[in-house]
């Protein structure tokens, strides 16, 4: 009888090694993993087809696009004019009341430009910052307390980047306080036609008591250009430097639409996205206002619509467009200036008529009377050009600090704001109040905020 067969030592090894080779087979046959090869195999075959359908509707995207108008309804204004004559070519809502923004920054240069013309005060003049120039809000230079700033960079500061705290400091070198010189651009503005306007602030910044028109507007940017054509290179200065830091002007159309020679940009959320043009071509000077766009690009896409519209009409009819003799565009003396000037009588006030506005865009109105011109009889007709001033020299000013946990929540006002010039940093620690007035009908009153531990409390304004 024999007994039972011993099994090797070498089939037994190789038994082992057979099963340690095939059990990483074995375990990948999990339910779990199975399914997800499952799902990647499906959606590698299904990805063509999903790729030709994305294709299909990219290309589908542009025809089914909605066109928006350019501007909210409700805040829309518009006009272009003649700026030798002041006759009227296009108006819509032009009287209607509106809230200026930024563009009241002109009247405050206005009334600047008037000191350097009677020698009050010069370009190289040292502005002192108060604590409250330093608290204001965004748009803003970054001066701080006590910091000087020349006159002539203070106007850079208001006509490119739209600084709130340099268009203080011009308030309070001028007239001591913002209130006064708030009543003193409210007088001036009154005496020069601009009946629909009335100012609380000398940046813009929102006060349910400052409103224009643009019509106003209009008047305001024909008075800048003529009457201190001196002084107004300063609205076509693409860029400044301060500190080793450039700042760009707002206004795109200087870049990109020929002739143009300014003026002036503005935003808050109440006004919409605003806009003053000057352009002269082939000897005509037309003033355009836009007021409420939606946004920056189809703000500026309407103010050059309508000025192409106006240039088109002057091509057609020459006799009704003034030639224009325009100092601050190398022109030749003696210089007109239509508002020291006996005005000739027009023979007609035109109506332009533009192609349809969107259906959310009020239609044109009817064409207004011409804009009034001031007659000073007493006053000579032409025009003495200041001699022109180089810059002297820029003061350098520390930028102040704003928490980033605040600057976050801030939406810029006055104006439109370039990410890189708000205020990052947070090196000072101190206390601080600041009053702004709310731009919500809740919250219309003045807030007081105190918090220790920030470089100031902002009020959104």
């Amino acid at each position: 009888m024999q007994g039972p067969r011993r099994v090797s030592w070498g089939v037994l090894v190789g038994f082992l090694v057979g099963i340690a080779v095939l059990t990483p087979s074995f375990t990948s046959f999990d339910p779990a993993d199975a399914a997800e090869r499952t799902k990647k195999a499906r959606t590698t075959k299904a990805a063509p087809k999903a790729t030709q359908k994305a294709v299909q509707k990219s290309k589908a995207a542009p025809r089914a696009a909605r066109k928006l108008p350019a501007t909210q309804p409700s805040k829309d204004a518009a006009i272009v004019v003649d700026g030798a004559s002041g006759h009227i070519i296009f108006s819509r809502n032009a009287d209607e009341p509106r809230f200026p923004a930024s563009l009241t920054k002109m009247m405050t240069l206005y009334v600047l430009f008037e000191a350097l013309d009677k020698g009050s005060i010069k370009l190289d003049t040292q502005l002192v910052t108060s604590s409250y120039a330093s608290g204001m809000f965004p748009t803003k230079l970054g001066l701080k307390p006590g910091e000087t700033i020349s006159v002539e960079l203070a106007i850079k500061a208001v006509a490119v980047l739209s600084a709130n705290d340099a268009a203080v400091v011009v308030a309070e070198g001028l007239s001591a306080s913002e209130s006064r010189f708030a009543e003193r651009m409210t007088a001036k503005a009154h005496a020069l036609g601009m009946k629909g306007t009335h100012f609380e602030n000398a940046s813009g910044l929102p006060n349910p008591r400052q409103v224009t028109t643009a019509t106003d507007m209009a008047m305001l940017g024909r008075r800048l250009a003529y009457d201190y054509p001196q002084y107004y290179h300063f609205f076509a200065t693409p860029s400044f430097t301060y500190k080793t830091r450039v700042y760009n002007t707002h206004d795109h159309l200087l870049n990109s639409y020929a002739g143009t020679d300014g003026i002036k940009t503005g935003y808050t959320r109440a006004s919409g996205f605003n806009l003053v043009s000057s352009v002269v071509r082939d000897n005509k000077h037309l003033v355009g206002v836009v007021m409420g766009g939606i946004s920056v690009p189809s703000r500026d896409r309407e103010m050059m619509r309508i000025l192409s519209e106006g240039f088109t009409y002057a091509a057609q009819n020459p006799t009704l467009v003034a030639t224009a003799n325009v100092p601050w565009r190398g022109g030749r003396a003696p210089f007109t200036n239509p508002f020291k000037s006996a005005p000739t009588p027009p023979t007609v006030v035109a109506s332009l008529p533009l192609p349809p506005l969107s259906p959310l865009t009020p239609p044109p109105a009817p064409a207004e009377s011409v804009v009034p011109l001031d007659v000073v009889p007493a006053l000579p007709e032409t025009i003495t050009l200041a001699p022109f001033n180089e810059p002297r020299r820029e003061i350098t000013i520390a930028i102040a600090p704003t928490p980033d946990s605040i600057q976050a929540q801030l939406t810029p006002q006055g104006d439109v704001t370039e990410p890189s010039v708000l205020d990052t940093t947070s090196s000072l620690k101190r206390w601080a109040i600041q009053i702004g007035a709310k731009s919500r009908p809740a919250v219309e009153v003045a807030s007081l905020t105190l918090v220790r531990g920030l470089d100031w409390a902002k009020v959104d304004c």
